[in-house]
């Protein structure tokens, strides 16, 4: 193969209007009142109070921390907090497995010619030792060209979809509402958010810029972070299937699986030029998220001409449920994953991924 290239990368009259002020001002003193307002509205301490309920008022929600930058190899956002009326937050992560990861499943999926398996193998040997996020951007150095277009020859769409795993980060991690002027948000404990900072990728120190009940805008103090204008967005729709679902089927690979796709009990065709509804589903959605609906596959605008009409309106494909266990081993007339279709409409519609 070619060689990498790896890429890292008093005046007086001020007196005398002084003078008449005084004057003035003890004429006409009057008795003022210190005593504290009755309440906490219009008040820092109301601020505190108010975005802290708003955070912590629906533990079952995650936030979603929306980001300028990827940190995790997606470019939706992938990192979650749950916050607690007790003051402590969990973090959480939906991660790109990476290509290599992505490159030895097709090895073992059994979908491979021999020349396929080969390259596959040469690949994953010549990728060894590099971080995703380092790979992603030495395949995008023109001077990677080759190796660039071997990938896409196995995954013709490792930029958008890849297989993903659903992480705990860090369970039990202290935040706080301060601040002199301003309501910031404070995170304590944090060993992960204290590692990005010192990465200039993310602070753990907040001004609290505006919020809604769905909607929490951040600008980080530190002024080299790489992510320091956020966005929290509130979901209630959990990660987990759609991260288990896209492993499935990158793992029996997507490209080229026995696979079909049944609606209500029936199969649908194949599109014209795909070689099945998978192969045609892969290339056509990139994985995305949605405040509303959560995580999952969004249309990017290829194949429309010819996509099966259970896809032709989807505005979002999320996943129902995925096989727990190994694809490559499961018997034919198995359901991998059920897909559920959300369309421009509203209606909806669920898809089986069935092995033949």
């Amino acid at each position: 193969m070619n060689t990498l290239h790896k890429v890292f990368h008093t005046n007086r009259l001020v007196a005398m209007v002084a003078a008449v002020l005084v004057l003035t001002t003890l004429s006409c003193q009057k008795d003022r009142d210190y005593s504290r307002p009755p309440d906490n509205k219009n008040s820092f301490d109301g601020d505190k109070i108010a975005a802290f309920k708003n955070l912590t008022d629906d533990q079952d929600v995650v936030w979603a921390w929306d980001m300028p930058v990827g940190i995790v190899g997606n470019k939706f956002p992938s990192f979650l907090l749950q916050f607690t009326k007790d003051s402590t937050a969990n973090i959480f992560s939906v991660r790109v497995n990476g290509i290599v990861a992505d490159l030895t499943s097709l090895y073992f999926s059994g979908t491979l010619t021999e020349d396929e398996a080969d390259l596959a193998a040469g690949l994953v040997n010549a990728f060894d030792g590099l971080s995703d996020s380092d790979l992603r951007e030495i395949l995008d150095d023109p001077r990677n060209l080759d190796y660039k277009n071997w990938v896409l020859e196995l995954l013709p769409n490792y930029e958008n979809f890849n297989s993903e795993g659903f992480y705990q980060e860090e369970r039990g991690g202290k935040f706080d509402f301060n601040g002199p002027v301003q309501v910031s948000l404070t995170f304590h404990n944090s060993k992960l958010l204290a590692n990005l900072k010192q990465n200039r990728q993310l602070d753990f120190d907040f001004r609290i810029l505006s919020y809604t009940k769905d909607t929490v805008h951040l600008d980080g103090y530190f002024a080299n972070s790489a992510n320091k204008s956020t966005a929290l967005l509130k979901t209630k729709a959990q990660p987990g299937p759609f991260a288990a679902g896209s492993s499935v089927i990158i793992a029996i690979n997507p490209v080229k699986a026995n696979v079909k796709f049944v609606v209500g009990g029936v199969t649908v065709g194949v599109p014209a030029g795909y070689n099945t509804c998978l192969d045609f589903f892969y290339k056509s959605f990139n994985q995305g998220f949605d405040a509303k609906t959560g995580y999952g596959f969004l249309p990017n605008g290829k194949g429309t001409a010819v996509a099966p009409d259970v896809l032709k309106s989807a505005k979002m494909v999320t996943v129902k449920k995925a096989l727990n266990g190994d694809p490559i081993e499961a018997p034919a007339g198995t359901v991998l994953v059920t897909l559920s279709v959300i369309n421009t409409d509203g209606t909806t519609k669920d898809i089986d991924v069935v092995k033949n």
